[in-house]
């Protein structure tokens, strides 16, 4: 159902240690996991909880990384916010 270059680009999108954070949200194994992103065969069910997992996760990451730019915003002048491009 999910095509390789799909997976790749969740993949990419995923943080450090993804393997283990989608284990912990769908209980399922980490080779189970690592076999998904390896675009080995695996029981469709569990191939569509570790896509739902994987989607969770990649926003879970992307709303910290917001809230950590506004949070050093509202501490930083608007000439630290210049130097460092933010």
């Amino acid at each position: 159902m999910f095509e390789k270059k799909e997976i790749e680009l969740i993949r990419n999108q995923l943080p450090p240690r993804y393997r283990e954070l989608i284990s912990k949200k769908t209980e399922l194994s980490i080779p189970t996991i690592a076999r998904f992103f390896g675009s080995v065969p695996i029981r469709q069910h569990n191939a569509e909880t570790i896509y739902d997992a994987a989607l969770e996760i990649i926003q879970e990451h992307q709303e910290r990384k917001e809230a950590r730019k506004l949070k050093i915003r509202k501490l930083m002048t608007k000439e630290q916010q210049q130097s460092l491009n933010i």
